[in-house]
Protein backbone atom coordinates (compact mmCIF):
# COMPACT_ATOMS: atom_id res chain seq x y z
CA UNK A 1 0.00 0.00 0.00
CA UNK A 2 2.76 2.49 1.27
CA UNK A 3 4.64 1.82 -2.09
CA UNK A 4 1.43 2.44 -4.65
CA UNK A 5 1.21 5.71 -2.28
CA UNK A 6 4.40 6.64 -3.39
CA UNK A 7 3.85 5.94 -6.98
CA UNK A 8 1.20 7.87 -6.92
CA UNK A 9 2.92 10.59 -5.02
CA UNK A 10 5.54 10.34 -8.43
CA UNK A 11 3.37 10.09 -10.93
CA UNK A 12 1.81 13.27 -9.25
CA UNK A 13 5.05 15.15 -9.47
CA UNK A 14 5.74 14.20 -12.91
CA UNK A 15 2.23 15.86 -14.20
CA UNK A 16 3.13 19.16 -11.83
CA UNK A 17 6.94 19.20 -13.34
CA UNK A 18 5.48 18.36 -16.66
CA UNK A 19 2.62 20.81 -16.40
CA UNK A 20 4.86 23.71 -14.49
CA UNK A 21 7.61 23.30 -17.22
CA UNK A 22 5.28 24.08 -19.96
CA UNK A 23 3.95 27.12 -18.26
CA UNK A 24 7.23 28.84 -16.48
CA UNK A 25 9.86 27.63 -19.35
CA UNK A 26 8.41 30.39 -22.14
CA UNK A 27 8.17 32.93 -19.23
CA UNK A 28 11.63 32.70 -18.43
CA UNK A 29 13.23 32.84 -21.74
CA UNK A 30 12.25 36.17 -21.58
CA UNK A 31 14.08 36.62 -18.21
CA UNK A 32 17.23 34.71 -19.55
CA UNK A 33 20.62 35.76 -21.00
CA UNK A 34 20.25 36.36 -24.73
CA UNK A 35 24.52 36.28 -24.69
CA UNK A 36 24.53 32.69 -23.45
CA UNK A 37 23.69 30.70 -26.91
CA UNK A 38 25.58 27.05 -25.40
CA UNK A 39 22.86 24.06 -25.06
CA UNK A 40 24.01 21.89 -21.85
CA UNK A 41 23.14 18.57 -21.81
CA UNK A 42 24.51 17.06 -18.70
CA UNK A 43 23.28 18.59 -15.36
CA UNK A 44 25.10 18.24 -12.00
CA UNK A 45 23.29 17.10 -9.00
CA UNK A 46 23.97 20.33 -7.67
CA UNK A 47 22.07 22.06 -10.51
CA UNK A 48 19.51 19.51 -10.58
CA UNK A 49 18.91 20.24 -6.79
CA UNK A 50 18.58 23.97 -7.42
CA UNK A 51 16.37 23.46 -10.34
CA UNK A 52 14.18 21.90 -7.60
CA UNK A 53 14.06 24.49 -5.42
CA UNK A 54 14.09 26.93 -8.20
CA UNK A 55 10.89 25.38 -9.56
CA UNK A 56 9.35 25.32 -6.54
CA UNK A 57 9.74 29.15 -6.25
CA UNK A 58 8.32 29.43 -9.87
CA UNK A 59 5.18 27.65 -9.31
CA UNK A 60 5.02 30.14 -6.02
CA UNK A 61 5.76 32.96 -8.33
CA UNK A 62 3.05 31.88 -10.70
CA UNK A 63 0.65 31.84 -8.22
CA UNK A 64 1.10 35.17 -7.30
CA UNK A 65 1.39 37.03 -10.27
CA UNK A 66 -0.84 35.81 -12.60
CA UNK A 67 -4.21 36.51 -11.25
CA UNK A 68 -2.36 39.71 -10.96
CA UNK A 69 -1.52 39.58 -14.64
CA UNK A 70 -5.25 38.74 -15.49
CA UNK A 71 -6.77 41.46 -12.78
CA UNK A 72 -4.90 44.59 -14.64
CA UNK A 73 -6.19 46.72 -16.94
CA UNK A 74 -5.26 46.14 -20.64
CA UNK A 75 -3.08 48.95 -20.61
CA UNK A 76 -1.11 48.08 -17.76
CA UNK A 77 -0.97 44.76 -18.37
CA UNK A 78 2.37 44.97 -20.27
CA UNK A 79 4.06 46.61 -17.21
CA UNK A 80 2.33 43.71 -14.63
CA UNK A 81 4.03 41.35 -16.78
CA UNK A 82 7.34 42.72 -16.93
CA UNK A 83 7.26 42.43 -13.02
CA UNK A 84 5.70 38.73 -13.33
CA UNK A 85 8.85 37.99 -15.11
CA UNK A 86 11.54 39.73 -12.96
CA UNK A 87 9.83 37.67 -9.99
CA UNK A 88 9.77 34.91 -12.06
CA UNK A 89 14.02 35.91 -13.00
CA UNK A 90 14.05 35.96 -9.22
CA UNK A 91 12.15 32.74 -8.20
CA UNK A 92 15.16 30.94 -10.17
CA UNK A 93 18.34 32.96 -9.27
CA UNK A 94 17.66 32.56 -5.69
CA UNK A 95 18.07 29.07 -5.65
CA UNK A 96 21.57 29.67 -7.11
CA UNK A 97 20.59 28.87 -11.20
CA UNK A 98 20.90 31.23 -13.75
CA UNK A 99 17.59 31.62 -15.51
CA UNK A 100 19.50 30.19 -19.11
CA UNK A 101 20.32 27.32 -17.14
CA UNK A 102 16.81 26.96 -15.60
CA UNK A 103 15.17 26.75 -19.03
CA UNK A 104 17.86 24.39 -20.16
CA UNK A 105 17.33 21.56 -17.75
CA UNK A 106 13.59 22.29 -17.97
CA UNK A 107 14.04 22.04 -22.10
CA UNK A 108 15.85 18.88 -21.55
CA UNK A 109 13.58 17.55 -19.24
CA UNK A 110 10.60 17.46 -21.64
CA UNK A 111 12.67 15.40 -23.90
CA UNK A 112 14.97 13.28 -21.44
CA UNK A 113 12.94 10.84 -19.73
CA UNK A 114 16.49 10.06 -17.86
CA UNK A 115 16.93 13.43 -16.58
CA UNK A 116 13.23 14.02 -15.57
CA UNK A 117 13.86 10.89 -13.16
CA UNK A 118 17.10 12.34 -11.71
CA UNK A 119 14.82 15.58 -11.29
CA UNK A 120 12.46 13.56 -9.37
CA UNK A 121 14.78 11.71 -7.39
CA UNK A 122 15.69 15.10 -5.89
CA UNK A 123 12.01 15.92 -5.17
CA UNK A 124 10.20 15.27 -1.60
CA UNK A 125 7.46 13.69 -1.03
CA UNK A 126 4.53 16.01 0.77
Amino acid sequence: MNTQRNRLVRLAFTAALTGALLVATPVLAQAASNDSKTTQTSFTDKQLKQFVSAQQNVQEAIQTWDPKVAAADEDKRADVQEEENKALAKAVTSSGLKPDTYNAIATSAQQDPDLTRRIQSFMEPQ
